[in-house]
């Protein structure tokens, strides 16, 4: 993530960016209360996956406290989104096929190579800020600098082998490095892979990404979704989602970024620009200023009722709703 976001803004005509300001959270439960309802109604009968609407949440605690207050009076839907490591790592290696220069899906993929502990990650994002490399490029760099070794220098070649792979668009280099990882007949894969790179469409590639993780995983095939539901998650757990309306209600300082500093500061300033960029359509921010006695999360803490300070770094502007 750059050391200076651009202001966070729609990106075409008809969408919207919001931060709404509530006296209490009673008033921030209705108003969400009134605009899910709204944004659900307008769903078609049988809408697609990224049609939907979900609610992201900075952890689980302020999770569960909204899902306890809303899921009453709104179609709620909590859903694991845990999936065998496999499955992430080709899910990001197939999207980088079709997208190869977003750093974002470069960052992800790495995450996904666990002999990469944080101490290295701290290195790597070091190397990338100050010189301004991609994932890449920074971790080519360190490599050449001796600064990984033994089972990290592996992990960090095996990154690059398998970005380089996808960025070349050469089936069979691509198809040699999956086969190779999730254990399965190279012909299955180059079969695959030929389906997805004749895909020009956005929307389309996406969906292929998906289908050929089921074909080429098929335990690992995930359930659908009630999609007139809206879908709670965390923000962590929101990567690689796609929604038209996102909502994150609750967002205050005392939960994002809370006490972090340092390293953690900045993760959990990428984990807010996870959520940020989620939506196609619509992004609405809510917090209230104050919460009622039988609020769970009415508790004395630092930052409680107050903006978190990622929304100013977003250019937008907190507007007070009654």
């Amino acid at each position: 993530m750059s050391k200076h976001p651009r202001p966070m803004v729609a990106a075409y005509g008809g969408g919207s960016v919001v931060c709404y300001r509530f006296k209490s959270s009673k008033a921030e439960v209705a108003f969400l209360t009134d605009y899910l309802l709204s944004r659900l109604a307008e769903l078609s009968e049988e809408p697609k996956p990224k049609e939907g609407i979900a609610c992201l949440f900075p952890s689980h605690r302020v999770l569960e406290n909204h899902y306890e207050m809303l899921s009453p009076k709104v179609p709620c839907l909590q859903r694991n989104v845990f999936a065998p490591p496999k499955r992430f790592w080709l899910d990001r290696l197939l999207q980088l096929i079709k997208k190869p220069q977003q750093r974002f899906l470069q960052r992800l993929l790495l995450n996904d190579y666990v002999e990469l502990k944080p101490r290295h990650k701290r290195i790597i994002v070091r190397r990338i800020l100050d010189r301004d490399l991609a994932p890449p490029d920074a971790c080519t760099s360190l490599l050449l600098d001796g600064l990984l070794e033994g089972k990290a220098a592996d992990a960090a070649r095996a990154f690059c082998d398998a970005y380089d792979a996808s960025a070349s668009q050469d089936v069979g280099r691509i198809a040699s490095v999956i086969s190779r990882v999730i254990d399965i007949k190279n012909d299955l894969v180059v079969d695959q892979l030929q389906t997805l790179l004749e895909i020009k469409d956005d929307q389309r590639q996406e969906d292929a990404v998906a289908t050929i993780c089921d074909v080429l995983l098929p335990d690992t095939a995930i359930p659908p979704a009630d999609l007139k539901a809206v879908l709670f998650l965390t923000m962590h757990g929101s990567k690689g989602l796609t929604k038209k309306t996102v909502i994150i209600p609750g967002l205050e300082q005392a939960w994002m970024p809370g006490n972090a500093k340092g390293n953690a500061l900045a993760e959990r300033q990428r984990l807010f620009y996870v959520a940020m960029t989620r939506a196609t359509d619509n992004v609405v921010i809510t917090f209230p200023h104050n919460r009622g006695g039988n609020d769970s999360l009415n508790f004395p803490i630092e930052g409680r009722g107050s903006a978190s300070s990622f929304i100013a770094c977003t250019g937008l502007s907190v507007q007070y709703h009654e």
